[in-house]
């Protein structure tokens, strides 16, 4: 029983490592970790890219050249790392940059957030700073109501604090300690907080709560002492707090849980690895699996 549980545990934390395929949360049942009975209440959705079909695994080959094509190929095929990697570079960015300025790619800016965070060099602060305009800002938030985008949205803009740690440098880091913290989170989302109150699932609090787990990741992938050091007490807090009140901080737990799992994976075959990994969520099981047991 106790190792079904834990194999439930190691899908929990799947369904936040997928680029495009992100956990439920529902207002009245959070989908999160019971730190009780270590129970799961959330379902799985994995894409495996040697599963994609001819036809679209071709449309997705032919993208790879082309950075808008390749945006708007997110919400079909995964974006593999090591095949964008290949194919773009710092000269592509000012196109994924004009992407955020344009209402009609507003679906797709989740997926231009994840091409930036893979092709922009280490300290990257343009970079960044176009991640964090996006983050911070409203766009959409009043006329989406409460519907798939509106969660969408919300873990779109959140994923941005795990893209702005692979850029990585002392500009990333301050930014994610800073949002590592409640006050720092309730910062950022601040302009449409009153927003996802309405139509996000959770509400502001749980985007809160993913805003500082996806700052955690960024952390990791930052690697310094601090950055390390400041996930490691986080969890640590989460953890204890759980303890009295497990639905509170649910969320919150499952996405230090997930940093925590990444820290492992990476201190084992190294960061570079760990990003070739995106796309192949499969591998990435095969590895967690050996820390959850």
């Amino acid at each position: 029983m106790k190792q079904n549980i834990k194999q439930i545990i190691i899908i929990c934390f799947l369904i936040f490592m997928l680029s495009v395929t992100l956990f439920i949360i529902t207002k009245n049942k959070p989908a999160a970790i019971n730190t009780t009975d270590d129970s799961v209440t959330e379902t799985v959705s994995k894409t495996n890219p040697n599963q994609i079909q001819e036809p679209q695994k071709s449309y997705y080959e032919k993208a790879l050249s082309d950075p808008v094509l390749l945006v708007s190929m997110g919400h079909q095929h995964p974006l593999i790392y090591i095949d964008v990697k290949k194919n773009l570079s710092e000269k592509d960015l000012p196109e994924l940059y004009s992407l955020f300025e344009k209402h009609e790619y507003k679906d797709d800016w989740r997926y231009a957030a994840q091409l930036i965070g893979f092709v922009s060099d280490k300290g990257n602060k343009k970079s960044i700073d176009v991640l964090m305009d996006y983050l911070q800002r409203p766009d959409i938030w009043p006329s989406v109501g409460e519907t798939k985008q509106a969660f969408n949205l919300g873990m779109g803009k959140s994923l941005c604090m795990e893209w702005i740690g692979m850029i990585g440098g002392d500009y990333a880091q301050e930014i994610l300690l800073k949002a590592l913290t409640l006050e720092g989170a309730q910062e950022i989302i601040k302009e449409y907080s009153k927003y996802a109150d309405t139509y996000f699932p959770g509400g502001s609090k749980d985007l809160a709560a993913s805003i500082r787990g996806r700052a955690a990741m960024g952390l990791v992938y930052c690697q310094s002492p601090e950055a390390i050091s400041a996930v490691e007490q986080m969890y640590r807090q989460t953890t204890e707090l759980s303890i009295s009140d497990s639905k509170e901080y649910a969320v919150l737990l499952s996405e230090m849980k997930s940093a925590m799992y990444i820290k492992l994976v990476i201190d084992e075959i190294g960061l570079e690895q760990r990003y070739e990994l995106y796309g192949y969520d499969s591998k990435l099981f095969t590895l967690i699996s050996k820390y959850a047991n």
